[in-house]
């Protein structure tokens, strides 16, 4: 069985790595690593916020497109009060920016999930843009319960796109609570791939350093994210790489 696992940027990624060894960088260009679990290959590529990068096309010249399970992960911001930094959530579907239609996930990929720890809720919301103030988060409350940037995204092309047609989930820890503001607007501390260019966070500090503090809980809240993260994927993967029935193809409908 194969899988293709996606986060955002490194910080998402790196807590894995540490936890358990024989990562091999497929190419560091590209930002593609593989891992065997048992008989579970895992692939795993970054795709810069918002999908920044061309993940797919990336990902089928390491591996081809012959994946079995598309895992789409990473940090969200939480979009209701009873999602507290740290939990991990597995949505049943995903809206974005563009369209509000309910794209569903993998119905047992996402049950599986529940049962290895995972917080069952009805949707992501995948926006354009970081959302930096909790206002901004109370305008799209409606259409999720987390907010991020690349599910709809991944999720749509490995589920209907044509050479894929992929069983595919999205699983997200959360970052920053509802009532939150972002330290910093990072959408303007963003490079052109989708990573986050340091030199323009210091130069936001400069300008702002009475940010500082706030920055760092927010960085210390962020790793813990990606840790709790990373240890619910480290458990998910051992437990489908026993489960070969799910090596099927489907595709998911939106409604």
């Amino acid at each position: 069985m194969k899988v293709l696992v996606t986060f955002a940027v490194d910080a998402e990624f790196a807590p894995w790595r540490r936890l358990r060894g024989g990562w091999v960088v497929r190419d560091s260009v590209l930002h593609a690593y593989e891992l065997w679990v048992n008989d579970l290959k895992v692939c795993v590529i970054l795709t810069g916020m918002g999908c920044a990068r061309a993940w797919d096309i990336n990902a089928a010249s390491q591996w081809g497109s012959d994946f079995d399970i598309c895992i789409s992960s990473g940090l969200a911001g939480a979009l209701r009060p009873e999602h507290r930094c740290g939990e991990v959530l597995v949505a049943e579907g995903i809206r974005d920016f563009k369209k509000q239609a309910l794209l569903r996930c993998d119905s047992e990929l996402t049950g599986l999930a529940v049962g290895c720890g995972a917080k069952r809720v009805g949707a992501f919301y995948t926006s354009d843009r970081v959302l930096v103030t909790a206002e901004e988060k109370s305008k799209v409350r409606e259409f999720g319960d987390a907010v991020e940037m690349e599910s709809s995204r991944v999720v749509g092309t490995a589920t209907h796109a044509d050479g894929w047609r992929v069983r595919s989930v999205a699983i997200r820890a959360i970052s920053d609570e509802v009532g939150e503001d972002l330290p910093l607007n990072f959408n303007e501390t963003m490079t052109p791939s989708g990573d986050v260019d340091r030199r323009k966070v210091v130069g936001e500090l400069v300008w702002r350093p009475w940010t500082l503090p706030r920055l760092v809980r927010f960085g210390r809240r962020s790793r813990k994210g990606a840790r709790a993260l990373c240890s619910f994927l480290d458990r998910y993967v051992t437990t489908l790489s026993g489960r070969k029935e799910l090596t099927a193809r489907v595709g998911v409908a939106t409604t």
